[in-house]
């Protein structure tokens, strides 16, 4: 199943909007969301991002240094995509500190 963004943000919207009563005391330090390759928006955006960056090696598919996850993690955590996410976790005082 592909997940766009708008349908991303509506179901955290939803969740954090109308917590289950037994969420209602506990404080959340982490979210999985899934596999990234369900989250076509997402993919575009990182395989943008690494062709144009000099720090990818299009020919090895990996970064020229350092690993992959922490590469990927790194991409994904710029503003451009953290703000869209965060917005309905922020009203409820969650913010994304990492990816």
């Amino acid at each position: 199943m592909l997940i766009d963004k708008e349908s991303m943000i509506q179901v955290l919207s939803e969740a954090f909007s109308k917590p289950h009563p037994t969420w209602i005391n506990r404080e959340f330090t982490s979210l999985a969301i899934g596999r990234l390759i369900d989250y076509p928006w997402l993919v575009q955006f990182l395989a943008l991002r690494a062709a144009q960056d000099p720090k990818w090696n299009a020919a090895a598919g990996k970064p020229v240094s350092g690993h992959i996850n922490r590469y990927v993690a790194d991409i994904l955590s710029t503003q451009e995509i953290v703000r869209d996410i965060e917005a309905p976790l922020r009203e409820h005082g969650y913010r994304v500190t990492g990816v």
